[in-house]
């Protein structure tokens, strides 16, 4: 888990594929698929959304190499913002 600019930002593992974060931003929930920044279920304000998709952008190689390794039941630290 991360914060990003007041977003908190977090992969479930135990979750389901395809990979994905959750992120939340006061009441707002999100969850956006990695690969192509698809969101699939709820929303975050148009200006935190638009930083945490660039975020994972910037990131997206060391995001999945995480989702890799916790299915594969390896341990990883946190995410930097």
């Amino acid at each position: 888990m991360c914060h990003l600019d007041g977003i908190r930002v977090w992969m479930d593992y135990m979750g389901h594929n395809p990979p994905h974060i959750h992120a939340s931003y006061g009441e707002h929930e999100i969850t956006i698929l990695i690969r192509d920044t698809r969101v699939t279920r709820g929303s975050l304000p148009r200006s935190k959304e638009r930083i945490l998709i660039e975020w994972i952008h910037d990131r997206q190689q060391e995001l999945l190499t995480r989702w890799d390794l916790a299915h594969n039941g390896r341990e990883f630290g946190p995410m930097e913002p």
